[in-house]
Order: structure tokens, then sequence, then C-alpha cells
């Protein structure tokens, strides 16, 4: 059977967690299609809503920017979208507001533990009335750069049930993201097994320095470049 970047197949990329101009520019340099910005002030990528709106003014108009939150409450979403932000991105509590009466677009992060929560999950939004535009698959602890268990033996993720998931997901044009410990190194396998429409990167795509410096361009480059041809020199 052959894979997603064996028949050409093209994953959006997002690059999360941007805390300065350069890594703007570098975005832009990298074509890439979604910056994410994280206001959480727990994360060592937490910025304010000011700051994340001055770096994005050096993004290309189209880059879509994503604010990145977590137990979001809607005056919190009504900031984000008067300020200018194309999506919202929720992690942890949501209290089921109507997704329907939000002016953007809302991506809700899950976190999975297992199997069994991943088909749970999905479930969940192709079931649901007003389903949010993506499903974002999250590890356990969001920021940790870990996977959500994946890679120690992918082959069992891939499973009819979840392919028949899948499926229901684009029939519902709900639009999957993987994220959660992705990198250089793992986010070919993670496309080939799950098939996103988005692959999600922050840590892995972070400068190796003692302490936090923000992103590297040159993890950045190898990423999009992964996603885009399997890693081979264009």
């Amino acid at each position: 059977m052959e894979s997603n970047l064996e028949r050409g197949f093209m994953v959006n990329i997002k690059i999360c967690g941007i805390t300065a101009v350069r890594e703007a520019l570098w975005l832009n340099e990298a074509d890439v299609d979604y910056a994410g910005f994280v206001f959480y002030p727990k994360s060592k990528r937490g910025i304010s809503i000011q700051r994340a709106t001055e770096i994005a003014k050096k993004l290309n108009p189209k880059i879509k920017r994503v604010a990145v939150t977590v137990s979001p409450e809607r005056g919190q979403i009504e900031e984000l979208t008067e300020t200018g932000f194309d999506i919202v991105q929720a992690h942890g509590k949501w209290d089921d507001f109507d997704a329907g009466k939000i002016r953007i677009p809302v991506w809700r992060a899950v976190n999975i533990a297992n199997l069994e929560e991943l088909m749970k999950e999905l479930q969940r939004y192709i079931a649901m009335e007003h389903a949010p535009q993506a499903v974002v698959l999250d590890a356990g602890s969001f920021g940790s750069g870990k996977t959500f268990g994946w890679e120690q033996n992918a082959p069992a993720w891939r499973t009819e049930e979840y392919q028949r998931l899948r499926k229901g997901l684009r029939e519902r044009k709900i639009r999957l993201a993987l994220a959660g410990g992705l990198d250089f190194g793992n986010v070919k396998k993670g496309i080939e097994l799950f098939e996103p429409d988005i692959v999600d990167v922050s840590t892995g795509v972070e400068a190796d320095t003692p302490v936090f410096t923000g992103k590297s361009r040159e993890k950045i480059e190898a990423f999009c470049r992964v996603c885009r041809n399997g890693g081979e020199d264009e």
C-alpha cells in the first residue's frame, strides 16, 4: 500500500509556539500554512496578545494566525477574534458553548492516551451538530514534546475502525491535525499512519539550547522538507 508521501499527498504545516519576529520570517521562507501563538501564561512559549499581534504583522498574509488557548472563556475568544486571529485552537476544558456562534473557525485539541480514547474522541466530533473545523490529536500533556504513544507500535493504531472514522471526518469536512511530539525524524511515519490534513509541530523545531531560545531555522526547514517530499533534496 502506497503511503501519502508516495502518492504525493500534501499536508498543511503548522509551526506553533512562535515568540519572535525572526521566527515569523523563517515561516515565510518555509512557506508554511499556519503560525500558532500560545496564550497560556504557564507555557514557556506563552506571549501576550499585543506581542503576538506585532509578530504576526511580519507574516506573509497567506499564513493563517492560530490563537492557541487553554480552557478559553468566551471573552478571551471574542478578544482574539477582534484582534484579527484567523482560528482559535482550544486545549483543556471546553464548556461546550456553541461553536456555531463563534465568528472564526475552532480547532479542538484532544489529549490521546490510547487507541480506545482516539476512537471515542473521533466518534464524538463526527456526531456533533456544530463540529469544530479541525480536531487536533495531541499527547496527554500539552506542549510536552512527546507523542501520544503511536511510535512504539505504529501499525496497531491503523485499524479498520480508524479508517472508517477517518472517512467520517472527511465526509463531515472536519480536518484532522496531528500534533504532540512531532519532529523531523517521525513526521513521515505519522503522516503515513494517520493521514492528517495538518501536521502541527512546536518542540520538535526548537533550538537545542540549555535554556529556551525559541525555534531553529534549520529544524523548520528540515521538518517542512520531510512533509513535502519525504526528506529528499529538492
